[in-house]
């Protein structure tokens, strides 16, 4: 049974950065910004974080819509770090 749920809105217990997040895995340098603002920038991300639709869902709208970068939206929505 779930007893308590911790919003971390101010970033105190878990650091939230996206630019953090894409340097770390092996994506080139050139692409990153453009795949930082394809995924996290996107009314489809935010509505993934709200609940409105899945991970995979998010996944399948973003490779439909930025076929040439298939490769490293799944790889950055599918890591877990």
């Amino acid at each position: 049974m779930i007893r308590n749920i911790i919003f971390d809105i101010g970033g105190v217990l878990f650091d939230y950065n996206p630019k953090t997040y894409l340097d770390k895995l092996n994506i080139e340098e050139s692409k990153r910004k453009e795949l930082n603002d394809i995924i996290f920038h996107n009314q489809k991300w935010k509505d993934c974080l709200n609940g409105f639709i899945t991970n995979s869902e998010l996944i399948e709208y973003l490779v439909k819509e930025n076929q040439k970068y298939k490769s490293e939206i799944e790889q950055i929505l599918s890591k877990k770090i």
